[in-house]
């Protein structure tokens, strides 16, 4: 679409630089409100809470979400969001919900519709079960504790959570890792004693966020 304005001629020696001077009522321009908190051709941070209590319903007891206002024909009464595995190797599985055509976290989600922000952190979950979104088993977490509370990963093949076995000697070693530091605890006869071991120092540099795996 052609905007009119006025033209005029910049002369620089022998070449000439054209401007259009587009008058100011047409050159100003107010995008319309967004329901994330920002204008509209602007990509948005975050969901308000007053839009997504608009077009979803979250229940504390089963920690679901079921649209109430689904841009997709046939979804409105459906619960909301599809789970996928995490990228890291304990297979640790979450939620998440499209809105809008954009991806969200489900359990940062109910964060939102609880407390009416997002969450400043991450959001940990209590149980170590990704997909149980209750509100009672959310807490907020900073990048170490949400790693502290991790399950064992599947290349384990001691059956325990920090134990390994030594590849030259037979041995289980029994190793803890705390605040991007790595904690040796020796080398055992047997898993169960490393596991002992380990569970007792988790337990006391983890605090409330220790999982056994």
């Amino acid at each position: 679409m052609k905007v009119p304005g006025v033209f005029f001629a910049v002369h620089l020696g022998i070449n000439a630089l054209r401007i259009r001077v587009i008058p100011e009522k047409l050159a100003i321009h107010q995008p319309a409100a967004s329901p994330y908190g920002g204008r509209k051709g602007f990509r948005a941070m975050s969901i308000t809470q007053e839009y997504l209590k608009s077009i979803l319903h979250y229940g504390p007891e089963t920690g679901l979400f079921v649209w109430i206002k689904s841009k997709r024909v046939g979804w409105n009464g459906k619960i909301a969001g599809c789970t996928k595995t995490h990228s890291n190797c304990t297979g640790l599985q979450y939620v998440e919900v499209r809105i809008d055509g954009r991806l969200y976290k489900a359990h940062r989600l109910v964060w939102l519709y609880v407390t009416g922000a997002m969450p400043v952190g991450l959001v940990d979950h209590w149980d170590g079960d990704g997909t149980n979104n209750r509100f009672g088993n959310l807490r907020n977490a900073d990048a170490i504790n949400n790693t502290h509370n991790s399950r064992k990963p599947s290349t384990n093949t001691s059956g325990y959570k920090g134990v390994y076995p030594h590849k030259k000697n037979g041995a289980w070693v029994a190793q803890i890792s705390h605040k991007y530091r790595q904690y040796y605890l020796g080398s055992f006869p047997n898993p169960e004693a490393a596991a002992a071991a380990v569970r007792a120092k988790r337990e006391e540099l983890h605090a409330e966020f220790a999982n056994h795996g």
